[in-house]
């Protein structure tokens, strides 16, 4: 019982974090980048960016960038 409830916890999670990515994702791309997304990650390509990066903080840490 204790592996059933523990792989459906795996799933839901896995569900968050998919959802949480393509919400990353979909804010970068509203500011005009060019973004990719896979299950385990984001990433992002755009004129400018590394500039933006080192003055923006949040877009280090892009879990947290709200658009």
């Amino acid at each position: 019982m204790m592996e059933k409830l523990v792989a459906r916890a795996e799933r839901i999670a896995r569900a968050v974090q998919m959802k949480r990515l393509e919400q990353i994702a979909a804010s970068m791309r509203g500011c005009g980048l060019a973004v990719e997304s896979d299950p385990a990650s984001v990433t992002v390509r755009g004129q400018r960016l590394v500039q933006r990066w080192l003055v923006d903080p949040l877009l280090r840490f892009a879990g947290r960038y709200g658009g």
